[in-house]
């Protein structure tokens, strides 16, 4: 199977990233990381298209590593910018919210566990449950209670 000229354009591009990760590149990246930037901003630094930027990260660990604390400190950056601002009426919230929904996996909705949603009703009627099973949960924890401190005292009166 014949190599195309771009393949090879790629691959030396992948190789020279890959093979110099600790090059000056490294600190403008992470900069570029810090300051929030994604990785299409970072593959125009390299000179990079996204396609090699994948190779790259796949064919060095070195710079997987990078890229991978590269991302951290951009959320990092992110996160922080709503910490910042807090108390500032002008911060457009709800654009930061789908920035962070979009890019650092946020959602609206809580995860659960099962396949079963709970209505408002349904929580009303698990309420209702719960108070009237009280007094025989009480009589259990009190069994138990009363069970518990008489084998601690035979274990006190063994001892002695």
């Amino acid at each position: 199977m014949a190599t195309s000229k771009s393949d090879v354009k790629i691959d030396k591009a992948v190789q020279n990233v890959a093979s110099n990760p600790d090059e000056n590149w490294t600190g403008k990246v992470l900069a570029l990381y810090g300051q929030g930037r994604k990785d299409l901003a970072i593959c125009k630094e390299l000179g990079m298209t996204k396609r090699q930027f994948e190779m790259a990260i796949n064919s060095s660990s070195g710079f997987k590593d990078m890229v991978e604390f590269g991302r951290e400190l951009s959320q990092n950056f992110w996160e922080e910018q709503s910490r910042l601002n807090l108390e500032n009426k002008e911060f457009n919230t709800t654009l930061y919210k789908m920035h962070m929904q979009q890019f650092h996996g946020w959602s609206d909705k809580a995860e659960t566990k099962g396949s079963q949603t709970l209505s408002a009703s349904d929580i009303d009627k698990l309420k209702h449950q719960v108070v009237d099973r009280l007094p025989e949960l009480m009589k259990l924890v009190e069994g138990s209670a009363t069970s518990v401190t008489k084998k601690l005292e035979n274990v006190d009166t063994d001892n002695d």
